[in-house]
């Protein structure tokens, strides 16, 4: 019965699970515009793109701190990868340029495939993983350091590497047509849920969606299908906001089910073309591939299950992507063959070995991974199974066995192997459960990630029967028909058949009786790696058995194919110009390596054709490097062969055709016809003489030299032209051009001309007018551009300068007259000479002046004309008129001088009386008005000029009277002993009201004074000791000098009893007896050694009598004990005392009534038999009040930013102190209120962490945190009471956990009461000390005093303002960190940098001083940091006064040592800028994730003439700075420019009417000036004119809302004086350093020589300017600045019209820009009808008129400008031209054409 039922069991093996519809995505409707446009192109590079975990078209980059540790799916870019440190990444790779990873990067798994890798410091971390193949593999010591770290040897660098994939160069994001109308907008609101449901059906599903915009906290579910679908999301309008989650739900029988991140299956893609930001997800869940053609920023912590494709990706720092699963979109299927299991529909008993085949449905587009274990449940034992001969992983007990499908693979690299035992027992058939997990890469049938799989085993019965060998393995190769093998059997009998199954006909025979298996129809290999077969063997009337045979299909190498192709190239193409792709392919698609790899090469079918190109490995070919393709001279159309090979060697040809097109070629100008190297202007030549240089470069543009006044048609310079199109060149036509407005027109010519014997043309450039060149008069250079052109408007050009030469002339000096003021020293400049040269060249222009006669003995004259006095001259004695003469030289001709007398005047000056006598004397205690003494003076003018005296400033002491009399004032005050000296401040001023000051010492005389001794009483006791000092007598003397109060003692009269000693002690003669005589008087007499005085001192005798003997011995607080306390310092009024009388213990005392302040304690007791109690005292000094203490960050200002300098701002909130170094010093100052004590002292801090081994947080700190500690309010050890700050009170006590004391603390109110967190928690601090190399280290962390709950705390770290960006003017950064408050502890508050423990130590500087320093970890140790990767350090100081009472302070410091990065965008390096000022765009990327951030300050920046350098700095908080310079040429630019503001003016009736009806101008007025105000961007009228005088405008807007104006009107742009080059018109302000102080060096730093505003203004400023300067520095102006316009208007034929002259301040700033530019409009006002009237009141007719204008601006410096230097004279200015004083002037005369049509008045 038992072996019926086993034969009655039938195959039952099955994979548990949903199967779900049909899978494959199609690449439509994505296109891949840089690949061929075929399905099947498009398609392999659909597939290609979703190997990639991360991808990057342009670039990859990663932050600090990112963990991505999925081995799986690739990592990309065709351009650079850059990451900054601790990476740790897993995965292949690519990079199309190199890969440059920071400190301690790893990239764990590999391989590796670049041009380059570079690595920051190693530290012992760096990892690189895999075969790191490198196009350079010259790498840095910490690149090899991780290779070694990873593969123990080098041998895995190499520069070749087959077997790896190429970088992705030609893969880019792909792009849709979208429809044209989509209507779905999905918003969802904060904490909102939304759902997308996918219908049910098989394919791929593709939703097209306007818009989806998520709020904060949301979810969007997409709910499909059981099993799922694949499905794609076209959305136009993406955005997903902080806290979003995006999962897929299945529709179940039992309801939705949300797929877990394990269990998603890769069937959810959603497109756009906008940037995805992914930020403050904070591991929020996201499912899907997620692809834009934009950027995707990752910027926080994510459980992420899909892939990140882009065309720029970006990571952001502390991604902590330990859930980041890489799953592919349309993942291939996990394929079990069930059938091949067994016999009999299963595994039978018989001790062989069985492989289990496992394939993919598709080639794995990356490494799939799996595992698989056997469950052994329901009577199956390990025993059953030979499990020594396989892996046999049982689950649950032993690890499961991984397994892994190769990329580009079906089969994986394993199967799975089971053995079952015989065994002697007759059973029923069990089942082995076989657990498969999918890790990545693929999914099991139905769409699932795991399931089981249940195999029948089928006992073995002691019959003897044929069976199967299922040990031998079958195999044939494709592309052949024949003999396969030989079916295997055990056992075998006569009865023995063989039958195949009939789906098997068409394919194979197979003999029932030999087994041979005959192959009928060849197999692809590319198609069929394992063939199947269905056998059944049948004996005799057995049961039959059914086995399916896999049959491995051997690659075979097939031969390539390439097609014929046909391409056009256009002649003289450039090297690398792109010609065609032939198209090639070769069968063998899987073993690529081997078999189908191909190579390109070009073989010659016209001769000589294929040198001229290239073909590259996939088909392009391009013209070739040095080819030249000339349709002239080469066959039109022509032939190369192309030929493809595979790697063993098999071959194609394809005959390809190129057809050359004719292109219109251009003339050339041939600027080195002889081919000698050098142009052929060599000879006339004079700058920038080579033949390289077409004129393209500003500053080296080839220079011809002329020299003036040459003959008409001298030739300038010519060269030889050519065409290579036929006959052009007889056609060309020639252009000079004027490129900057010189009047070459007037000046030169050019024509074509031909040599009559070559027959070469040549273009010649002549002179036109030689009386034109006339060099004092025209401009020297002149740019000109010669220009060929052909019949079809082909053209060549060079550009050439043409420069005028000079010859030398006469210099010009005329007479001229100085003055010198008398009394100036020798060496004085008198004057500088105007002199002048109608040369213009340097050469020519070098005079010198010498004196050559009159006065020479007084005056000197300086080469360049400064006449110097050689004495000092006076007004009253000597001559006043001096004349020299004075000659002018040409250095490089001496005969060209000119002489010329010079006259020089003296003038008087008065001079102020000064005085003569500054000391006098007068003795001590004089009586009032006694005379001093008479003040004299002298006065030089005169000493019979009278004068008067007077005091500066009142005296206390003296008065001084008109005539210069000192009388004493006070008397009182003349005590030498007080004051020795006085000084006063005495004026004398002459008859001209001319003063000076002098100080006048008066010094006291000491006179001797008595000393003075007091009647007084001494008291002694009766049991005195004779000889014994019993007391001293007081005296004292008011002098101090020392010769005046020696004083010596002495009785007057004898006494008995006593004796006095010379220093006043008195000492006792005789025994005392107060019964007989209690009361003693001696006469006293003490001397200065002059004076004397004299008194009676009683002396007292004191009874002696028994006393109780009484002591304080103990005082308690509920903290302290004091024993035989004298003194006692506390903080509480609560105190017990206890005291002894004669030695018995009394008391104790608790109700003693304290207050603040002192207390005085007196204890009396009087023990009975004794005369006197005994009383003992205690002063009790009270007080609660803390002392304060301040803990602050000494900043270094010396580094003071510049004008071009932004400075990072700190938010508001955060309070933290950010520093870029590890020493810092930290200012510490402790006042005591209570003693008035004050200290402060600097601690050299050098911040570092402690290396605490991991094991003391992982073992003993999560000892004590588990022990669950909560508040003991009665502890056995006792506890301290500690105020702190005034506000609260420290309570401390000590608990033992597992053997080690730790100490708690908590606060309470000054009530007594649990002091709770902002959410009400009772939270208390746990501090474990131990020891760290010999240091005291203290590891605390926080619990909830009820609960015993660790509760997390912020570290101190600020959290980030609720504003999302922000650059301000500066990019700061949006997360910024400090001090939190109260509310950032307490259990329920959440922190995105969680601190469980602080650890705190002491840091004592070399100078003894210490502060406590504390830094916040993780549960593991790790270092807590903020958002932007800094570690926060908390610095404290307590301090302690002697009452107990404690204060604490501190300062958190962040530590930030990562500096900006700047960048100048525009302008770029070298630009030549053709303008005063340019607009700077400038970035800071402050390293926050946001990238560059473009500035909107400092934009613009005035020029100067010749070379400028552009800088731009950035300094964050913590003084990292940075900073970019481009260097640009300011060529061309006018200080004054004259523009016309329209070439026609047509003014209307209507127009007029509409603006003058409310800004009629005045009766008579013809024109109008306006100024542009840069601040408000208005125009002001500033003045006004026509049949009257000029008058100052009306300061408002002419024309409110039009755009220009309404008559014909002149602009004037023009650069006014400027300090620098970004700060506007020059002001005070300009100058004023950030101390508010003038540096006199120029430079804005502690060790420049300064001076205060009031100084500079006094001394280098005119008077005009120090009465004019107020309190707004910034409308101080340092220059006066004038315009004066002259206007004349002309018909244009010649004819006057009009004159128009005003003069103009331009000293507002308000109406000048940044960069120093102030525009002027000069407007022809229309009347009420709109006509134009002359000055005279004529009309103007319509008609074309000229503008003359003339424009002089001057400028006059009104105060001296820095730097400064140092002369013999004080600090004058470095430049002469920055004295107050100097004159600047620019001139400018144009001419201006304009049309104005007159209004029509019908």
């Amino acid at each position: 019965m038992l072996k019926g039922m086993i034969n009655k069991v039938y195959l039952a093996v099955a994979v548990l699970g949903l199967f779900g519809g049909a899978f494959g995505a199609n690449v439509e409707p994505f296109v891949f515009e840089d690949i061929a446009a075929d399905h099947d192109s498009q398609q392999a590079q659909f597939d290609y793109m979703l190997k990639y975990k991360l991808f990057g078209r342009d670039y990859l980059t990663i932050g600090n701190d990112v963990v991505i540790p999925d081995k799986s799916g690739w990592n990309g870019t065709r351009g650079n990868i850059t990451t900054n440190a601790r990476l740790s990444l897993g995965g292949m790779t690519l990079a199309g340029g190199g890969i440059s990873v920071g400190d301690q990067c790893q990239l764990t798994s590999g391989p590796i495939h670049a041009q380059t890798l570079t690595s920051g410091n190693d530290n012992g971390q760096s990892l690189f993983g895999g075969t790191v193949c490198l196009a350079n593999t010259s790498v840095s010591d910490a690149v090899k350091a991780g290779i070694l770290r990873a593969s123990g040897t080098l041998d895995s660098l190499t520069s070749t590497c087959p077997n790896l994939p190429e970088a992705p160069e030609n893969l880019s994001i792909p792009v849709i047509s979208w429809p044209d109308s989509m209507t779905v907008d999905i918003n969802i609101p904060d904490r909102g849920v939304e759902y997308i449901d996918i219908p049910d059906g098989d394919g791929t599903y593709d939703y097209f969606v306007k818009s989806i915009h998520t709020g904060t906290e949301d979810t969007l579910y997409i709910r499909m299908q059981d099993g799922g679908r694949l499905t794609r999301i076209f959305v136009q309008d993406l955005s997903i906001r902080n806290h979003t989650a995006i999962r897929v739900v299945y529709r179940t029988d039992e309801g939705d089910v949300v797929q877990a991140q394990d269990k998603y299956r890769g069937n959810l893609m959603f497109y756009t073309n906008q940037d995805i930001s992914i930020i403050n997800s904070d591991d929020w869940i996201m499912q899907g591939t997620y692809i834009t053609t934009g950027k995707i920023y990752l910027a926080c912590n994510i459980d992420f299950a899909g892939q990140l494709l882009a065309n720029q990706l970006e990571i952001g720092n502390k991604l902590k992507g330990e859930n980041f699963r890489f799953v592919p979109f349309d993942p291939p299927i996990l394929d079990i063959k069930f059938p091949e299991l067994g016999e009999d529909g299963g595994l039978r008993e018989n001790d062989q070995t069985v492989s289990i085949p496992i394939s993919l449905d598709t080639n794995a587009n990356v490494d799939v991974y799996f595992t698989y274990c056997f469950d052994l449940r329901d009577g199956v034992e390990l025993s059953d199974f030979n499990y020594e001969e396989t892996d046999f992983p049982v689950c649950g007990e032993s690890t499961p066995v991984r397994v892994k499908i190769p990329e580009g693979e079906l089969v994986a690299d394993r199967n799975i192997e089971i053995n079952v035992k015989v065994d002697d027992l007759v059973e029923l058939n069990d089942w082995l459960v076989i657990k498969i997990e999918i890790e990545s890469g693929a999914v099991l049938p139905g769409n699932k990630t795991s399931g089981e799989l249940k195999v029948r085993l089928i006992d073995a019965d002691s019959k003897i029967t044929p069976s199967f060998d299922t040990t031998k393995v079958y195999s044939e190769k494709e592309n052949y028909t024949g003999s396969v093998d030989i079916i295997a059997i055990n056992n075998k009998t006569d009865s023995t058949t063989l039958t195949l199954d009939s789906a098997y006909a068409g394919r194979y025979s197979l003999d029932p009786t030999t087994g041979v298996l005959t192959l009928l129809t060849a197999v692809n290999y590319e198609v069929t790696q394992v063939d199947t077969i269905k056998v059944t063997l049948q004996n005799g009337s057995d049961s039959p058995i059914t086995r399916y045979f896999p049959i491995t299909v051997i690659d075979v190498n097939e031969k390539p194919t390439v097609a014929d192709a046909q391409f056009t190239v256009d002649e003289n193409a450039t090297a690398g110009t792109f010609v065609g792709k032939v198209v090639a392919s070769d069968p063998d698609v899987i073993n690529l390596t081997e078999y189908g790899k191909l190579t390109y090469s070009l073989e010659d079918s016209t001769a000589g054709m294929a040198s001229k190109f290239t073909i590259d490995g996939s088909g392009n070919i391009r013209v070739a490097s040095g080819a030249t393709l000339d349709y002239e001279t080469m066959p039109a159309e022509f032939y190369v062969k192309v030929v493809v090979k595979d790697p063993q060697g098999l071959s194609a040809t394809a005959a390809v055709t190129i057809t050359l097109k004719d292109v219109d070629e251009n003339p050339k100008i041939v600027v080195d016809d002889d081919n000698d190297g050098d142009d052929d202007t060599e000879e006339k030549c004079v700058a920038n003489c080579t033949t390289d240089n077409r004129g393209s470069g500003p500053n080296n543009i080839l220079t011809v030299g002329v020299e003036e006044n040459v003959p008409d048609n001298t030739v300038v310079f010519e060269y030889v032209v050519s065409d290579e199109d036929r006959d052009e060149v007889t056609r060309l036509t020639p252009t000079l051009r004027d490129n900057n407005g010189t009047g070459v027109d007037s000046l030169f010519g050019i024509k074509m001309e031909e040599n009559a014997q070559t027959h070469e043309w040549k273009v010649v450039v002549f002179v036109k007018d030689s009386s034109k060149l006339d060099f004092e008069n025209i401009k020297t250079d002149h740019e000109v551009t010669v220009i060929v052109t052909d019949s079809t408007g082909k053209a060549d050009s060079i550009v050439r300068v043409i420069r005028i030469i000079d010859v030398n002339e006469l210099p010009i000096l005329a007479h001229q007259e100085f003055e010198l003021d008398e009394h100036k020293d020798a060496g004085t400049v008198v004057g500088e000479m105007e002199s002048g040269d109608l040369d213009k060249a340097s050469g020519f222009t070098q005079n010198t002046f010498t004196a050559v006669a009159g006065d020479t003995a007084f005056f000197s004259v300086t080469s360049d004309g400064k006449i110097v006095s050689k004495k000092e001259f006076d007004y009253e004695t000597e001559r006043t008129t001096y004349e020299i003469t004075v000659a002018l030289t040409d250095k490089n001709d001496p005969t060209l001088t000119v002489t010329e007398t010079m006259k020089i005047e003296i003038k008087n000056k008065p001079e102020a009386p000064h005085i003569t006598d500054t000391e006098f004397e007068v003795k001590e205690n004089v009586p009032d008005s006694t005379e001093i003494g008479t003040i004299t003076s002298k006065d030089p003018d005169g000493e019979d000029d009278p004068r008067t005296y007077k005091l500066v400033e009142e005296s206390d002491f003296v008065i001084v009277t008109e005539d210069g009399r000192i009388l004493v004032k006070d008397s009182t005050k003349f005590d030498y002993e007080t004051v020795t000296s006085v000084t006063i401040k005495v004026s004398v001023t002459d008859q001209d009201n001319l003063s000076s000051d002098t100080l006048i010492t008066i010094k006291l005389v000491d006179v001797n004074e008595a000393p003075d001794v007091p009647d007084q009483t001494i008291t002694v006791k009766e049991d005195a000791v004779v000889g014994s000092d019993v007391g001293k007598i007081a005296a004292s003397d008011p002098d101090t000098a020392k010769a005046f109060s020696t004083l010596t003692y002495e009785l007057v009269e004898e006494s008995e009893q006593f004796s006095v000693k010379e220093d006043g002690t008195v000492v006792l003669k005789k025994e005392l007896d107060y019964e007989t005589d209690s009361v003693y008087v001696i006469k006293v007499r003490v001397t200065d050694g002059d004076l004397a005085d004299t008194a009676l001192v009683t002396v007292k005798v004191g009874n002696v009598v028994e006393k109780t003997e009484l002591e304080i011995t103990r005082a308690e607080t509920k903290d302290s004990v004091w024993l035989n306390p004298d003194t006692l310092f506390i903080n509480t009024t609560d105190l017990c005392i206890e005291w002894k009388a004669d030695g018995k213990l009394m008391g104790p005392d608790c109700d003693l009534d304290l207050h603040e302040g002192e207390n005085v304690i007196v204890k009396e007791y009087k023990t009975p038999g004794k005369d006197v109690p005994g009383v003992d005292t205690l002063v009790v000094f009270v007080s609660k009040q803390s002392p304060v203490v301040t803990v602050t960050a000494v900043v270094d200002d010396g580094k003071k930013p510049n004008i071009f300098t932004i400075v990072e701002e700190q938010q508001t909130a955060d309070t933290a102190f950010y520093v870029n170094s590890k020493k810092n010093d930290i200012l510490v100052k402790v006042k005591d209120p209570v003693s008035g004590a004050k200290d402060s002292f600097v601690v050299k801090l050098d911040l570092d962490t402690m290396n605490i081994p991991a094991k003391t947080f992982t073992s003993t700190l999560e000892g004590f945190t588990g022990a669950g500690l909560t508040l003991n309010e009665n502890p056995a050890s006792g506890a301290s009471h500690t105020p702190v700050n005034d506000e609260k009170v420290a309570v401390s006590y000590t608990e033992v956990v597992n053997g080690q004391e730790l100490t708690v603390t908590y606060y309470t109110d000054k009530d007594g009461n649990i002091i709770e967190s902002a959410d009400g928690v009772k939270v208390m601090t746990v501090a474990y000390v131990t020891e760290v190399k010999g240091q005291k280290v203290v590891i605390s962390y926080s619990v909830d005093a009820v609960t015993g709950e660790v509760v997390k705390t912020s570290g101190g770290y600020a959290k980030p303002e609720s504003s999302s960006s922000g650059s301000g003017k500066s990019g700061d950064k949006s997360s910024s960190s400090g001090k939190s408050g109260d509310k950032d502890s307490g259990k329920s508050a959440t922190f995105e940098n969680a601190v469980v423990f602080t650890v705190t130590y002491d840091y004592v500087d070399e100078a003894g001083n210490t502060v406590t320093v504390a830094y916040g970890v993780d549960a593991e140790g790790n270092l807590v940091k903020n958002e932007d990767g800094n570690l926060g350090y908390e610095v404290s100081y307590t301090y302690t006064n002697k009452y107990g009472n404690s204060a604490t302070q501190s300062v958190f410091i962040v530590l930030d040592q990562v500096p900006p990065k700047v960048e100048i965008l525009f302008p770029l390096e070298g630009d030549v800028i053709y303008s005063n000022f340019v607009d700077v765009k400038w970035t800071v990327d402050i390293g926050d994730g946001r990238g560059a951030v473009v500035q909107d300050t400092l934009i613009t920046q005035g020029l100067v003439k010749g070379g400028n350098a552009i800088v731009r700095f950035y300094r964050d908080k913590a003084g990292n700075e940075a900073s970019d310079t481009v260097r640009v040429i300011m060529k061309n630019a006018k200080d004054v420019d004259i523009a016309i503001e329209q070439a026609v003016t047509e003014i209307t009736k209507d127009k007029v009417a509409e603006y003058y009806a409310t800004h009629e101008p005045a009766e008579g007025e013809t024109y109008a000036v306006t100024i542009y105000n840069s601040k408000t961007e208005k125009e002001v009228e500033t003045l006004v004119g026509g049949g009257y005088k000029t008058k100052t405008g009306s300061g408002e807007e002419p024309y409110p809302g039009l755009p220009g104006h309404l008559g014909p009107t002149l602009g004037i742009e023009t650069k006014v004086p400027t300090i620098n080059a970004v700060g506007g018109l020059a002001t005070l302000d300009d100058i004023v350093g950030s101390d508010g102080l003038v540096p006199l060096e120029g430079v804005d730093a502690e060790e420049s020589e300064k001076v205060t505003v009031e100084e500079y203004v006094q001394q280098y400023c005119s008077t005009e300017f120090a009465e004019n300067v107020g309190a707004d520095l910034s409308k101080a102006n340092l220059y006066s600045t004038k315009m004066y316009v002259k206007i004349w208007i002309y018909t244009s034929l010649g004819q006057f019209a009009d004159y128009y002259a005003f003069t103009q301040d331009l000293n507002n700033p308000e109406y000048v820009n940044d960069a120093g530019l102030l525009t002027l409009y000069f407007e022809m006002k229309p009347d009420k009808d709109g006509n134009v009237r002359s000055e005279t009141g004529r009309l103007y007719a319509t008609g074309a008129y000229v503008f003359r204008t003339e424009v002089e601006m001057k400028s006059t410096l009104r105060c001296s400008l820095p730097p400064f230097v140092k002369t013999s004279g004080g600090m004058e200015p470095e430049k002469p031209t920055n004295k107050v004083g100097s004159a600047r002037t620019v001139k400018e005369d144009l001419l201006k054409s304009f049309g104005y049509k007159r209004p029509n008045m019908k």
